[in-house]
């Protein structure tokens, strides 16, 4: 995932965690909320200014907010494959034998 998507939903979650529409956030931070849908969805491009205007609407200092999105982004991974669900006799692929 990007760094985009990474922040983007961070951004949502906060948003929704406060009870605000996109619309509301957009016009507190002076963007459109098709942006802000956009930006949460990691599909817009964004500046340090947007980002700063979204913390301050937010109640939230940037650094934190960037730190908490990555840390957060850690629950967003690949699930551990637990040995109960690998299949002992499954073939294995061998690199480089025909």
């Amino acid at each position: 995932m990007d760094a985009k998507s990474i922040i983007g939903r961070y951004v949502r979650q906060l948003r929704e965690g406060k009870g605000l529409t996109q619309d509301q956030l957009a016009r507190k931070t002076g963007i459109s909320y098709q942006f802000l849908s956009g930006l949460e969805n990691g599909l817009a491009n964004f500046s340090i200014d947007v980002l700063e205007s979204l913390s301050q609407a937010l109640g939230v200092r940037v650094d934190k907010l960037v730190a908490e999105a990555f840390g957060s982004s850690k629950s967003l991974s690949a699930p551990l494959l637990e040995k109960r669900h690998v299949r002992q006799q499954a073939p294995r692929h061998s690199r480089g034998r025909a």
